[in-house]
């Protein structure tokens, strides 16, 4: 048995407040996999973490994060983490 695929919690840091949310967790999740539940963490000092639960496929190369974009914002890097940790070393 081969092991390729698994669930993990990702962090994804780097938004506007004004962007950090579910829907949005679940559109740049779906860069890293299949997504099976989101969530919002609020941090000690108030700020908001974005989470999405991802079925990885560890047989492509794993993300370190995205470029996002709006015509408002422009276009942002977003960093993906697990446990405060990045997930890859590459972009």
């Amino acid at each position: 048995m081969e092991f390729t695929k698994a669930t993990l919690w990702v962090q994804i840091h780097g938004l506007p407040s004004h962007c950090r949310t579910k829907n949005m967790a679940t559109k740049i999740g779906a860069t890293l996999g299949e997504v099976m539940d989101t969530s919002m963490f609020q941090m000690p000092d108030k700020s908001l973490i974005m989470k999405a639960y991802v079925m990885f496929d560890f047989s492509h190369k794993i993300k370190r994060g995205a470029n996002v974009g709006s015509k408002k914002n422009g276009v942002l890097w977003v960093d993906f983490k697990k446990d405060g940790v990045l997930l890859a070393t590459e972009r």
